[in-house]
């Protein structure tokens, strides 16, 4: 059974991803994917072609500042995403494993996967995590965050939620029990 784990920017899907690993779970990340992705030489030749950058910082406030330009992005990036994200997942034997994928909706792979788990936090939360780990200001946040799907629509969509605005100790018993309503199901 693949799980797809999805959620917004700064939304805490690093912790419950790295939770899973400490349960022994293999975890699939699909920015790293990406990111291997963008270092493929004729990628990168096509994103200069099409942004005139050449590297991720500049890129990042082109397509974060404008939705055609990351409309742009994600037609050179998504067919490369999918191919290699299909390619890992078929090397996948265990019985559950999960597959990190922030853009899941955004990029309509939900139907990559057997469940899709939503993590959660309000989006005042989520604006100051974000303004924190990124070092940004609050209205670079918001246009970052706005970039993607509503967390609530996320949450409507999904199979599983996490809320994650407590502390990691009540993210971890949520996560624990949807790891047994899973293994339950097989």
């Amino acid at each position: 059974m693949v799980i797809g784990i999805t959620g917004s920017i700064a939304s805490g899907k690093s912790l419950v991803t790295n939770y899973l690993r400490t349960k022994g779970y293999k975890v699939i990340d699909s920015d790293k994917i990406a990111h291997s992705i963008l270092d493929m030489p004729t990628v990168k030749a096509q994103i200069y072609e099409t942004f005139a950058v050449d590297n991720r910082a500049a890129l990042s406030k082109i397509v974060f500042n404008d939705k055609a330009q990351l409309e742009k992005l994600n037609a050179i990036m998504k067919p490369l995403i999918i191919d290699k994200l299909k390619k890992e997942m078929q090397k996948r034997h265990e019985k559950i494993y999960f597959v990190d994928a922030p853009v899941l909706y955004e990029m309509n792979l939900q139907y990559m996967f057997d469940k899709v788990l939503v993590v959660y936090v309000d989006k005042e939360a989520q604006i100051v995590r974000l303004m924190r780990r990124d070092l940004i200001s609050r209205e670079y946040a918001i246009k970052k965050i706005s970039m993607q799907i509503d967390i609530e629509s996320k949450k409507e969509l999904s199979d599983f939620v996490i809320d994650n605005s407590q502390d990691k100790d009540m993210t971890y018993k949520q996560i624990d029990e949807i790891l047994r309503r899973l293994l339950n199901e097989i």
